[in-house]
């Protein structure tokens, strides 16, 4: 049998191979835990320690449980701590001894640091930036549309973001650059959009400085009024129409309508508000016992409210212009008889002068009138006349 005994001497110090990481790739905040590891040359004693330092300015104890090659340790992130990427910046030798009692004497860095994918940020992201995407109103600035579009910009890599219809009452994820606000009056601050970095930091919101409207419901017309009294117009008499609007309309829209005469009016508006005026001139020849609006006609400009919506319907409001007024327009043309004439071909005046010029004369002025369009008739005779007109 042998007595033979191996000896072996060990005179070489152990040093750090690698740093690395328990915690996966990603951006981590304030409160965050990352687990750091340092890898050596060989085993060392259980219980060897040594702080390693961080690029964020923290510290980090790494310790031996049992004996091994393997130290552990981990890292809170802290407010105001940013590193992209997270790595060891430097350590200091501690008290780690290999089996042999070899101490750790060497502090420089190994070749292989933390994995690059690990981020410590702790810095809110700024707040995105919103707008309405077609502000259709009468002024592109007013917030008044029938376009409930937002678009969203200012978003970092990698964010997500929430905005707010309810000032930060409720948040709802937003999803590529917009999101769409329903009908409705959204007050100063009622509006709000913020973004989420990949760490999770919540940057502040951006809220809406003044108040968004958005109306997509067309105007329509509830009357058709008059500031005129009541009463017969003949030819070119004048008689005022308005039109009465549900809700305020831009200034400069029309639209025109037909009276049961026959004549169409445009009517304007002539300043935004609720009404369109226009005047109705009797013209010779029109005439009824209950004037009346008979249908309405869109025009190239249209007429549209403040959200600028544009009026499509054509019905006409009841109760009727006519249901509310009392016009009798009463535009005929009459021959005016001459003195000791009479326009009725059945009545013979008894005429001892001579006449040699018949003055003709109508109610209104006319043109276009030939003499001879006239019969004179005497004594069941016709006589030709000529003659022209004045």
């Amino acid at each position: 049998a042998s007595n033979t005994v191996n000896i072996a001497i060990d005179t070489v110090a152990p040093t750090v191979t690698a740093f690395g990481s328990t915690t996966a790739a990603a951006a981590y905040k304030a409160g965050s835990v990352i687990g750091i590891t340092a890898t050596l040359s060989e085993p060392v004693q259980a219980g060897a320690t040594f702080t390693a330092t961080l690029n964020t300015g923290a510290t980090v104890t790494l310790a031996a449980t049992s004996q091994g090659s393997t130290l552990t340790g981990s890292y809170t992130v802290a407010a105001g701590h940013n590193a992209n990427p997270l790595a060891v910046s430097s350590f200091a030798a501690g008290s780690v001894l290999d089996l042999a009692g070899n101490a750790l004497a060497s502090t420089a860095l190994p070749g292989t640091n933390l994995p690059p994918g690990i981020v410590v940020d702790t810095s809110a992201p700024t707040a995105p930036t919103f707008a309405l995407s077609n502000d259709t109103g009468s002024s592109s600035s007013d917030g008044v549309t029938t376009d409930g579009t937002i678009t969203v910009s200012g978003i970092e890599n990698g964010a997500s973001w929430q905005y707010s219809i309810n000032g930060g009452g409720s948040w709802s994820d937003g999803t590529g650059t917009s999101f769409t606000l329903p009908a409705g009056t959204y007050g100063a601050g009622a509006v709000q959009v913020r973004q989420t970095d990949p760490a999770g930091n919540i940057g502040p919101a951006r809220t809406n400085p003044s108040t968004i409207v958005v109306d997509a419901i067309a105007p329509s017309l509830v009357a058709f009024t008059t500031s005129s009294a009541n009463g017969t117009y003949a030819a070119n008499g004048v008689i005022a129409l308005t039109a009465v609007m549900n809700e305020q309309i831009q200034a400069g829209g029309s639209l025109k309508v037909r009276l049961n005469t026959g004549s169409e009016v445009t009517l304007t508006a002539v300043a935004a508000g609720t009404t369109l005026t226009g005047s109705y001139v009797v013209q010779p020849g029109e005439a009824t016992g209950d004037l009346d609006v008979d249908a309405i006609m869109h025009v190239a400009n249209g007429v549209r409210d403040i959200a600028g919506n544009l009026l499509t319907s054509t019905s006409v409001p009841t109760p009727r212009f006519r249901d509310n007024y009392a016009f009798v327009v009463d535009g005929l043309v009459r021959l005016i008889a001459p003195g000791g004439f009479s326009t009725n071909p059945q009545n013979i005046s008894d005429r001892k002068v001579a006449v040699t010029t018949i003055p003709i004369t109508f109610t209104v002025p006319v043109t276009g009138v030939s003499v001879s369009a006239f019969t004179l008739l005497f004594n069941g005779r016709n006589i030709r006349l000529v003659g022209s007109g004045a």
